[in-house]
């Protein structure tokens, strides 16, 4: 009775086509579905859906603004990849998974709203949005928390994403206890890091390219320190 999916590919390349409206029965928009439509200006999508595939919207750079539904429960990895003309995300309650790369290199994308469904995300799922100047979590996400606009996990011991366009002095609270991977990766306009007496350990890449990271003191309780965390500080 009507279509239920959006098979992959199915409009993938479609350079021309700048609207679309995906109908209320659609359940799932799969693998690369309108991947590569340059010129897709708007879409709508259907309260029913509850899948957006791995690739689905990736490199649909005039798609400046979409509404996720409440449906929706998972976002697959790339989904929205190079959306490059995005600026701000809701991710409603009702999505309980992100994959990886989610977001990449959505470059105009100031603010991620992270509803209180969300259990897992996948690797680097905002990296490369080099205009993000906050994430804003749900108080009743039981998986992530904000601080001053910086994403940790719930038990805030883990800082996990600092976005990229934050500038100048960054305290992280005292009980982390880890500066996750790629976690200020690129984060070209902070200048001064004061970390917590608590952190055991900086993870893979935590501080790669912090080109402006003039001062930072090392806790002596730091045992662990992952490859390249601090490479291309200039």
């Amino acid at each position: 009775e009507g279509v239920r999916d959006i098979r992959d590919h199915a409009f993938a390349g479609c350079s021309s086509l700048e609207y679309v409206i995906v109908p209320d029965m659609v359940h799932t928009i799969e693998r690369m579905a309108f991947a590569r439509c340059f010129s897709l200006k708007g879409i709508h999508l259907g309260r029913n859906l509850r899948t957006i595939g791995g690739d689905a919207f990736d490199s649909c750079s005039e798609l400046a603004s979409i509404t996720l539904p409440e449906s929706l429960m998972n976002i697959g990895g790339n989904a929205f990849k190079d959306c490059s003309s995005l600026r701000m995300v809701v991710i409603p309650d009702s999505v309980v998974g992100m994959g990886d790369e989610a977001f990449f290199r959505c470059t105009n994308l100031k603010g991620i709203v992270i509803g209180r469904g969300l259990t897992h995300m996948g690797k680097l799922p905002f990296k490369g949005c080099t205009s993000l100047e906050l994430f804003d979590v749900s108080e009743d996400n039981k998986s992530f928390a904000t601080v001053d606009g910086i994403l940790y996990d719930k038990g805030m011991e883990t800082l996990l994403d600092c976005p990229s366009a934050m500038k100048g002095e960054v305290i992280v609270p005292d009980g982390v206890c880890v500066i996750g991977d790629h976690a200020f990766s690129y984060c070209s306009g902070i200048t001064s890091l004061i970390l917590p007496e608590s952190l055991e350990s900086i993870e893979d890449f935590a501080f790669h390219g912090c080109e402006s990271l003039s001062e930072l003191v090392i806790p002596e309780g730091v045992d662990s320190i992952g490859n390249m965390a601090f490479s291309l500080c200039s």
